[in-house]
């Protein structure tokens, strides 16, 4: 049996990911900051573990990664994330130093910590896989190209993506020589607890597709950024 390790799994694109990979068979270790109200993820049918595990804290990754140290991970699913400001305070003139110094923590900082904490799992797995729930958003080149990004705006969220991006280029450089597969996804505007009142994908869509690329990626996928549609995207 498959091992699936995901993080922020206690709401939007998390759950979705923990309910689908439990409903074919996998046996999913299922993170969250606050389990005790994870109650739509406890109730989840299929081999699902359930673990306290803040990425921002690195007390709690340590915990975690030694409770699972002798557990083969086949692919590690770095999904938490926050969005930050929304509106003028997400503008220039606007943004908040502390707020954007949050974001970078969860968004750019935290998933390469995870994935530094789980890495030997991911050796001795099978698949060895370590995906990145990232955003077109994150994307220089592509500014200006889609409906979405014909403003400016959401300095500390695009800015987070941007730099989430970067790192994961790295890793997949590093990792190369290992035969473990680094994968970075766009999950499509979704409607979770993290959108807009205007995001019009349902999340079982966007998993789904995003699940493919995972399933289907071979060491020359290294390092490729993809749309939960499979589209190639330039950084």
């Amino acid at each position: 049996m498959p091992t699936v390790f995901i993080t922020g799994a206690n709401r939007g694109l998390g759950l979705e990911f923990s309910r689908q990979y439990a409903n074919d068979g996998w046996e999913v270790i299922a993170s969250c900051r606050n389990p005790e109200a994870a109650q739509e993820l406890k109730s989840l049918q299929g081999n699902v573990k359930v673990c306290q595990m803040d990425i921002t804290d690195q007390k709690q990754i340590k915990k975690v990664s030694l409770e699972y140290r002798n557990h083969a991970i086949d692919v590690l699913i770095n999904n938490a994330a926050e969005h930050g400001p929304y509106g003028n305070s997400a503008s220039i003139g606007d943004s908040d130093a502390n707020e954007w110094l949050k974001v970078f923590l969860s968004n750019s900082i935290s998933p390469l910590k995870v994935a530094e904490a789980f890495l030997e799992n991911v050796k001795r797995s099978a698949q060895k896989k370590i995906a990145f729930i990232s955003s077109r958003a994150g994307s220089i080149s592509e500014r200006g190209k889609l409906p979405h990004h014909q403003h400016g705006g959401s300095y500390i969220y695009r800015s987070s993506k941007a730099a989430l991006n970067a790192a994961t280029q790295s890793l997949a450089f590093d990792l190369e020589p290992q035969k473990i597969c680094v994968i970075v996804l766009h999950p499509g505007f979704v409607r979770t607890g993290m959108s807009e009142d205007d995001a019009e994908l349902d999340a079982s869509i966007s998993i789904a597709g995003m699940r493919k690329p995972i399933s289907e990626s071979t060491p020359k996928d290294n390092g490729l950024f993809r749309t939960y549609e499979g589209e190639l995207i330039s950084w």
